[in-house]
């Protein structure tokens, strides 16, 4: 209740108005009059869905595997199993740094070095991602008592402890993955053109009948994602860990 009332102050809203945006603003007018002849024109004035939807789905696709590749780098540097105190230090300060920073702002110091294209959402993505996939990949590693102390430490990544992380680090992909395509919503804002970008614009211009389309042709595609990503994903904890045998 207090964070409510910190909230404040509250801006009157016009229940008319408000039904108006539900009820008119955010539908084509063809539809509200029945004119499928005006609706198919309204259509045509849609932005090009096809690069839209394949932007989105290239830079969630490809944050997803820099995840991958980051968290693969920079679990060890967190492990207990690896380095000393020092390097252990300096690989969590690498990962809090990181994971606690935005998105969207690690995407818009990228922009500024880089220049407008996908490369600074996905190097944002991918470091975000992949630094929160990490930290906890290597808290699992760190419950884990290796049964050859005689490796050395790339033995003991390569044959022992990346086995028996894996298949976590890959559930966590997964999850990030459905994240992931979210936040290039959030990114369009950037003038990557994805989905989320004719979203903003269409807000901008008071189209709100473009944007609301958009975003449902965004939510079906975040669907659409998510039910692949649960058929994707182990649905039980291995019983049988092959490298305790």
């Amino acid at each position: 209740m207090g964070g409510v009332w910190l909230l404040g102050p509250w801006p009157s809203v016009d229940g008319a108005l408000l039904w108006r945006f539900v009820s008119e603003d955010i539908w084509p007018a063809a539809l509200l009059v029945g004119d499928w002849a005006g609706l198919f024109e309204w259509l045509a004035r849609v932005p090009a869905l096809g690069p839209a939807i394949g932007n989105t789905l290239l830079l969630g696709l490809l944050g997803s595997v820099g995840a991958l590749l980051v968290a693969l780098m920079l679990w060890p540097l967190a492990s207990r199993h690896f380095g000393n105190r020092a390097t252990r230090l300096a690989g969590h300060g690498v990962l809090i740094f990181l994971r606690s920073t935005p998105e969207l702002m690690l995407a818009f110091v990228f922009l500024l070095l880089l220049g407008p294209s996908l490369l600074p959402a996905w190097l944002a993505l991918a470091l975000h991602n992949g630094a929160l996939i990490a930290f906890l990949v290597a808290r699992q590693a760190d419950a884990i008592t290796p049964g050859m102390p005689g490796l050395p430490a790339s033995g003991r990544l390569a044959y022992e402890l990346l086995p028996r992380v894996y298949p976590g680090l890959l559930a966590l992909l997964y999850y990030r993955a459905e994240v992931i395509l979210r936040e290039t919503a959030i990114l369009g804002m950037l003038g990557v053109a994805t989905l989320g970008f004719y979203i903003e614009e269409g807000f901008d211009y008071l189209m709100f009948d473009v944007a609301f389309f958009l975003l449902l042709i965004t939510a079906a595609l975040n669907i659409a994602v998510d039910a692949l990503s649960r058929r994707l994903r182990p649905r039980e904890a291995p019983l049988d860990d092959p490298c305790v045998r």
